[in-house]
């Protein structure tokens, strides 16, 4: 029996994304999303995000607080030990593809475009 891992969350971009060069000069953008629970007008869920490479170069380039985009990746847990030794962990989503959806002031008809873990961004009739 094969694992699959596989999340695709659609929201708001809370803040503007963060890039930073890390290693040999490999992007790295972190953000996060806020994503209303379908049927709950008052229950929003937040997801730390972090996109590679190309991906993380257009959002970081293309992307800011309120826009509107879907994420698709995978979930990472990440652990450690604070200063007092306790283990904690962190769900985040790795971004293999983040898709830009046209928000209110978007003229109508627009396209959105996707920002793709393989390095390419394509434009895809909206």
């Amino acid at each position: 029996m094969s694992n699959f891992n596989q999340v695709v969350e659609m929201g708001r971009l809370v803040a503007d994304p963060e890039k930073q060069e890390v290693g040999d000069g490999l992007s790295l953008t972190k953000f996060t999303i806020a994503v209303n629970r379908i049927g709950k007008d008052d229950e929003t869920d937040f997801f730390d995000c972090e996109a590679w490479r190309k991906t993380a170069d257009v959002v970081a380039a293309h992307k800011s607080k309120g826009d509107l985009i879907q994420v698709v990746g995978r979930l990472k847990q990440s652990k450690w030990k604070n200063k007092e030794g306790q283990t904690r962990s962190k769900v985040l989503i790795v971004a293999d593809n983040v898709i830009f959806l046209p928000s209110k002031n978007d003229a109508a008809g627009g396209n959105s475009n996707v920002a793709s873990g393989d390095g390419d961004t394509d434009s895809i009739p909206f």
